[in-house]
């Protein structure tokens, strides 16, 4: 055989070889998970759950709550500021020694009633996707409106922030009180 036609030859398989390799079908990835695989997938998504901050959503919103007359004996309540106040206090001269001058006062025919407010609070909602986030504005009031009738008081309305809603997490009082997972 010539030396020439014996290179022809041997480029012709190089060529029908790689030609060969072209056409060949890709290999397929396999999506088979083991029992060990299976375990550290667990494992990784337990951990990412309690690493994370929080999952859930709370509302803040201004709540209300009204004290009549009679009040009962030795009977307490905190205030928009957050104060510990007495039903004992029930004359005008008794809540402007203990609650100091009102911020506006309105004067009816017969009765008197007496607004202390105590400036803006955050309302809106906290959603909880792994790292708070706070859909909140400070525009809720705080304050506090007793009503007189002959310089009694008849009634206390306290008017402050409330929430409702629950958030989980490792981490929600973490920091603050200890690994409370659930904080309503």
């Amino acid at each position: 055989m010539p030396p020439n036609q014996a290179l022809h030859l041997t480029g012709a398989a190089i060529l029908v070889s790689r030609d060969i390799k072209l056409l060949q079908r890709p290999r397929q990835l396999s999506l088979v998970v083991g029992p060990n695989d299976m375990k550290k997938l667990i494992t990784l998504f337990i951990l990412a759950f309690l690493l994370s901050g929080c999952v859930g959503v709370v509302a803040l919103y201004p709540e209300s709550t009204t004290y009549r007359e009679p009040f009962a004996p030795d009977t307490s309540f905190t205030d928009s500021a957050g104060k510990l106040r007495s039903t004992k206090t029930s004359t005008q001269e008794a809540f402007l020694r203990e609650w100091g001058e009102p911020s506006h006062r309105e004067v009816g025919a017969e009765n008197e009633s007496w607004t202390y407010y105590r400036g803006k609070e955050w309302c809106g909602v906290v959603l909880g996707l792994v790292i708070p986030i706070p859909l909140i504005l400070p525009v809720c009031s705080a304050e506090d409106r007793i009503v007189f009738q002959g310089g009694a008081a008849t009634s206390i309305t306290v008017l402050h922030p409330n929430d409702a809603g629950i958030m989980c997490g490792l981490f929600v009082n973490g920091l603050h009180g200890g690994p409370d997972l659930c904080s309503k």
